[in-house]
C-alpha cells in the first residue's frame, strides 16, 4: 500500500460534504441521521464557501492514490496492514526454523527476500501514521489506540529484522562450512520453537483483544525472559567440556543476541496484549453509515 497526508485539491472540495457527514457523533445503539441533516446552517458554517478564506486548510488521507473521507477508514486498513506484516513474520520464523535444521541455501534467499519486503511496507506504515499524528486529525482515543499500534509496529518490524540477522549468522555457518554442536542447533531450535508459540499467542490475543488463556500467555512469556541466560550457560558448559570450539564463541553470541532481542519483542507484544491492545478497536471500525 501507498500512504500518503496531503492537501485537499480544489477539485475534491465536492468531498466536503461527505467528510461532514461521516464526522458526526452517533453513540452505539443510535440510528444514524439522515444525510440532510449537513443542510442544517449550524454545520454548513463548516463547508460552505470552503477554500474562499485564508485560514481554510484541509488535509486528506491518501491511500493506493485513493482519498480515504475519514480516519477511521484509513486506521481499519492499515490495521489489515499490520496483521498482514505480522503474518509474514510468522511465515519468516516458520522457515527460520526450517533452516535451522536443513540449513538448505534457498531458505536463506526466502527468508532474505521476506525480510526487505516486510522492512519496505513496515516502513510505509510507520511514515503514514506518524503523518496521521502530524495532521492533527486524529480523536484523542483515535491518538492513543494509534500510539499503541506504532509500538506493535515497531515489534513487528524488530522480529522481522532479527529473524533475517539469525537468518546471516547461519548463512555465514553453511558458506564457512563451520559447524555449531548438534546439541547447540537443538538449543536453537527449541529457543526458535519457544518464541514462534509466543510471538503467535501474543499476536492471537491482540487481534482477539485479550488473551483467551492468560495464564499461559504469562507462562509463556517467563520462559522466553530465560531463553539467553539458558543459552548462554548451556553454551560456556559445552565450551568448558570441550563440546563446542571456543573460537565459534563470536558468532554464536550473536546468534544468542538475535534471540535475546527476538524474545523482548515477543514479551513487549505480550504485555501490550495484557494491557488491552486491541485490533478490534481499528477492524470494528464502521467505514460508512
Amino acid at each position: 500500500m501507498d500512504y500518503k497526508i496531503r492537501t485537499i485539491r480544489e477539485s475534491e472540495y465536492s468531498l466536503l460534504k461527505d467528510f461532514l457527514y461521516e464526522a458526526i457523533f452517533v453513540p452505539e445503539g443510535v440510528p444514524a441521521p439522515s444525510r440532510t441533516i449537513i443542510n442544517r446552517p449550524e454545520l454548513q458554517i463548516y463547508i460552505t464557501d470552503f477554500g474562499k478564506r485564508e485560514d481554510d486548510i484541509g488535509l486528506v488521507a491518501e491511500i493506493d492514490k485513493k482519498v480515504i473521507g475519514q480516519p477511521t477508514a484509513a486506521l481499519k486498513l492499515v490495521a489489515k496492514e499490520v496483521l498482514h506484516c505480522s503474518g509474514m513474520v510468522k511465515n519468516m520464523l516458520k522457515d527460520l526454523a526450517g533452516l535451522s535444521k536443513s540449513e538448505d541455501p534457498a531458505l536463506v534467499g526466502k527468508i532474505k527476500e521476506q525480510g526487505q519486503t516486510l522492512h519496505s511496507l513496515m516502513e510505509a506504515i510507520n511514515d503514514y501514521l506518524a503523518e496521521l499524528f502530524s495532521a492533527g486529525v486524529l480523536t484523542e482515543l483515535q491518538a492513543t489506540q494509534t500510539a499503541k499500534l506504532m509500538h506493535v509496529c515497531g515489534d513487528v518490524e524488530r522480529m522481522g529484522e532479527l529473524a533475517a540477522d539469525l537468518t546471516d549468522v547461519i548463512a555465514g555457518k553453511i558458506e564457512r562450512k563451520y559447524s555449531f554442536s548438534e546439541e547447540a542447533m537443538e538449543d536453537l531450535r527449541k529457543s526458535l520453537n519457544q518464541i514462534s508459540k509466543m510471538y503467535g499467542d501474543a499476536m492471537r490475543a491482540l487481534e482477539q483483544g485479550e488473551p483467551e488463556e492468560p495464564e499461559k500467555l504469562i507462562r509463556r512469556r517467563e520462559k522466553v525472559m530465560d531463553l539467553d541466560i539458558n543459552m548462554r550457560k548451556a553454551h560456556m558448559d559445552r565450551v568448558n567440556k570441550g563440546k563446542c570450539k571456543a573460537k565459534l564463541s563470536a558468532p554464536f553470541t550473536r546468534l544468542l543476541h538475535c534471540v535475546d532481542r527476538m524474545g523482548n519483542s515477543c514479551v513487549n507484544l505480550a504485555d501490550m496484549a495484557m494491557e488491552h491492545m486491541n485490533f478490534g478497536y481499528f477492524l470494528d471500525m464502521e467505514d460508512d453509515r
